[in-house]
């Protein structure tokens, strides 16, 4: 009898390893898309705006993962917000469920740097991955704020369904502030000196240049 209970243990084991199956290992996947500002009329709120928005191919994520979403506003352009009560970019999957995430969002400045920031875990629903943020999750903001584009970075914890991973394939925007408006920034020009070294360098590589085209000259005399 004892070992019939021992070989009954060994097989319930065996089958629960395999049943198992090996662990996935969870992935980072980066997305980078442009977003013009002004496909569709600016104004204080805009919601779900499907508009403006670069292509990008559908992607799978699974429960672990973590998506690194990076946001450029198209020809330069920033968007300035007074009084922001929330923003939410996200992406839409067909599958209706409620998501549970732990993300950061950044907003940022002209040359990448991060002007405002906020992290929570949370969950949303139904068709969305992303999280909508307050603006009380940004901490203290100034009334109004201008950024020239948007990081969100965000890991997948769970679906309400239990299911273990979702396509999705569509961008939107959302934000709802007392004004909003349009504008450009200006590229950043080289300082004077930066000028100076360029200049200074082009005149050394053609000087090197015309240096090597006379040592390979021949020289032809007639006796």
């Amino acid at each position: 009898m004892k070992l019939l209970k021992k070989i009954s243990q060994t097989c319930l084991l065996s089958l629960m390893f395999v049943g198992a199956g090996p662990a996935v290992a969870a992935t980072t996947i980066d997305i980078a898309q442009s977003y013009n500002l002004e496909a569709v009329p600016v104004g204080p709120n805009r919601n779900d705006d499907t508009s403006g928005w670069s292509s990008f191919d559908a992607f799978t994520v699974q429960s672990g993962d973590t998506v690194n979403w990076n946001i450029d506003f198209a020809g330069n352009q920033q968007l300035t917000l007074t009084g922001m009560m929330s923003i939410f970019p996200w992406f839409r999957t067909a599958e209706s469920d409620t998501i549970n995430m732990t993300g950061t969002m950044n907003l940022l400045g002209a040359d990448g740097s991060v002007l405002f920031s906020a992290s929570k875990t949370d969950s949303n629903g139904s068709i969305h991955l992303g999280q909508f943020m307050r603006s009380s999750d940004f901490g203290a903001l100034p009334p109004s704020i201008t950024f020239a584009g948007i990081q969100y970075i965000g890991t997948v914890n769970s679906w309400a369904t239990g299911d273990l991973s979702k396509t999705y394939d569509q961008t939107r925007m959302r934000w709802s502030a007392a004004s909003a408006s349009v504008s450009q920034f200006q590229a950043s020009v080289p300082e004077p000196t930066t000028w100076a070294m360029m200049l200074l360098g082009f005149g050394f590589v053609g000087g090197a240049m015309r240096s090597v085209k006379r040592k390979q000259k021949l020289t032809v005399s007639y006796a």
